[in-house]
């Protein structure tokens, strides 16, 4: 019975291990360059496998940064984090460059998750920023994304970019998302 279990064990661990890989290569290898702008991201995982992520996608003239961070911190997050990113990109392939809005993101986000009959306990918290790389105007919105990330600007002034919508669930209508958005230069 104890070897059994062993057993058992070494091949969660496995599953475990790959699914982490799978994770870790979903996120960004190098990030975009703009002149004029640094980037840097460091990913730490909560647990052995996260929820948490983060991509940052070229798209002509614009830089869409996001970072999120969904329910569980295990299989279901990691997939949760996937559907984010495969989310975003899909709607970044097939709409106009007019309607590249954060909120507009976010709210097609939230459409799609509705849309998966999930349970009530699973959420979306997520902070998404669109930079003009010509004018250098940034400008975001969040969905329950508390920490607010920093923005040091060329004069060296760091500026917080709070955003404080509702979170992305199955628990209540996306009316309620409250997204608005704010810019920075």
């Amino acid at each position: 019975y104890t070897a059994e279990l062993e057993y058992l064990y070494q091949q969660l661990d496995q599953e475990m291990d790959r699914a982490r890989e799978v994770h870790k290569r979903t996120l960004p290898k190098r990030l975009p360059s703009a002149r004029g702008v640094s980037l840097a991201a460091h990913y730490q995982p909560a647990a052995v496998l996260g929820g948490d992520f983060y991509d940052v996608v070229k798209l002509g003239n614009k830089l869409i940064i996001y970072l999120s961070d969904v329910t569980g911190h295990g299989a279901d997050g990691a997939m949760l984090s996937l559907f984010v990113k495969h989310t975003i990109k899909g709607y970044l392939s097939f709409s106009p460059e007019k309607s590249i809005r954060p909120e507009n993101i976010l709210r097609y986000l939230s459409i799609q998750f509705q849309q998966k009959n999930l349970s009530e306990d699973y959420f979306i918290c997520i902070f998404l920023a669109i930079l003009d790389r010509e004018t250098k105007k940034l400008t975001y919105t969040a969905a329950g994304f508390q920490d607010s990330p920093l923005v040091r600007l060329g004069n060296g002034e760091r500026v917080k970019l709070v955003s404080r919508g509702l979170f992305i669930s199955p628990a209540f209508s996306d009316d309620l998302l409250n997204l608005q958005e704010s810019s920075i230069e």
